[in-house]
C-alpha cells in the first residue's frame, strides 16, 4: 500500500539531522519571541489578524530572521 503523499516529509529527517543540527535560540531572540506571547495573552489575541499582521511580519521577518524592511538598499 502506497504512503500518503502528504505525510511524507519534504526533506529526509537524516539529511536535515546532519546537514542542519540543532542550534540554541539565541537571547535576544529568545526576548523577542517571548514578548510577542506575552502581548497575545494581554489582548493583542482578540484582534483581528489584519491588524497585528504588520507586526508580526516586522517582528518574525526583520527582527528575528533578519530580512531587510522593503525601501532599502538591498531586498532580501
Amino acid at each position: 500500500m502506497p504512503r500518503d503523499l502528504f505525510a511524507q516529509p519534504l526533506f529526509s529527517p537524516k539529511l536535515v539531522k546532519t546537514r542542519f543540527p540543532a542550534q540554541p535560540i539565541p537571547e535576544a531572540h529568545r526576548e523577542l519571541i517571548s514578548e510577542w506571547h506575552q502581548s497575545l495573552k494581554g489582548g493583542l489575541a482578540r484582534q483581528k489578524e489584519e491588524a497585528i499582521r504588520p507586526a508580526f511580519l516586522r517582528r518574525f521577518f526583520g527582527d528575528i530572521l533578519g530580512y531587510q524592511q522593503t525601501g532599502g538598499s538591498v531586498w532580501t
